[in-house]
């Protein structure tokens, strides 16, 4: 966990349950497990109390096929599933919570704990008062093909992206004005992908 001095951790979770997981391929499974550093609350369970409007967002809208689907499931998680195509010049594919305030404040940074399929995922938040319609702030973290492991994402680690290229100049991400979030799947590589959420 990123820690910030003098406080107790709180859990911001992204889990993958694997035994219910309904993917022909288990390589391409990623699992992910988000702790924010602060002091004790899970901002989203995808319970029948959860009103979080969950959508998809994809490089069809500007020409490409890629497609994926975002869902509650019968167990209570979030899957997130479909294929990743480089037709027409695409090749992303994302799903997103409503632009909000997060109760991130006092935080470090986010941690994630991935047992993943090799691929290379985004984090991404909007900043309150910059309005980058093409992206966000951005942060990447890579995951190992069956492996377990942990990756720190500090708030000073997220850079604005519009299109996919850096936008120079702008301030940077902090707790206080991070809203909303996006998971982007942007490597370029062909083919399926399948991920599932227990809570954020």
């Amino acid at each position: 966990m990123i820690g910030n001095s003098g406080s107790s951790g709180r859990i911001f979770r992204l889990n993958m349950n694997l035994d219910t997981f309904p993917c022909r391929n288990p390589d391409m499974i990623a699992s992910l497990l988000l702790t924010l550093a602060t002091s004790g609350q899970t901002l989203y369970d995808f319970g029948p109390a959860d009103d979080s409007r969950w959508t998809t967002v994809h490089d069809t809208v500007m020409g490409g096929v890629s497609r994926g689907e975002v869902r509650r499931t019968a167990a209570g998680t979030l899957l997130f599933e479909g294929f990743l195509s480089l037709d027409n010049n695409g090749g992303f594919t994302s799903f997103r919570t409503r632009d909000r305030k997060l109760p991130l404040e006092g935080s470090d940074g986010i941690e994630l704990r991935v047992k993943g399929d090799g691929r290379t995922y985004i984090l991404s938040f909007d900043r309150e008062g910059i309005g980058l319609f093409g992206g966000g702030y951005w942060q990447r973290f890579g995951t190992q093909p069956g492996e377990w492991t942990t990756v720190r994402l500090p708030w000073s680690g997220f850079e604005p992206v519009n299109f996919g290229r850096k936008v120079p100049n702008l301030p940077e991400l902090t707790p206080e004005t991070a809203r909303g979030l996006t998971v982007y799947l942007y490597d370029k590589k062909e083919g399926p992908f399948a991920v599932e959420f227990d809570s954020f």
